[in-house]
């Protein structure tokens, strides 16, 4: 594998888990997570909690230090809506805040909304 930080996701229940990975030669993986508590920096076997770690899209090491910058300012500023762990990882990888399974899943929910609206029609 090509060293760099990478988006990395495993799945968690009905959703997927993100974190960005530093992989630098000679050094263990280090995969960095923002969580519920707070950010925690933890090695790929942790982050992958037995289930399998999909490595996404990357950035080379000579972005280290913008990466760093945006990974030492996240805190505890964990939201599922406005700020999850797939929007940390995107916005600490390229500086956009986003996460692409919300509108997935707000759909899912919209359409469950509608069957059960349906129903109690019945």
């Amino acid at each position: 594998m090509d060293e760099g930080f990478y988006l990395v996701r495993r799945p968690k229940c009905f959703v997927r888990h993100y974190g960005v990975a530093a992989v630098v030669p000679g050094r263990p993986t280090e995969v960095f997570e923002l969580l519920p508590e707070g950010y925690r920096v933890s090695d790929l076997e942790t982050f992958g909690a037995g289930r399998t770690v999909t490595f996404g899209e990357r950035r080379p090491l000579a972005e280290a230090p913008a990466i760093r910058a945006r990974l030492a300012s996240l805190g505890r500023g964990w939201n599922l809506c406005t700020f999850n762990c797939e929007h940390a990882a995107r916005w600490a990888l390229t500086g956009r805040r986003e996460s692409r399974q919300l509108p997935l899943w707000g759909g899912v929910a919209a359409a469950v909304l509608v069957a059960f609206g349906l129903l109690a029609r019945r």
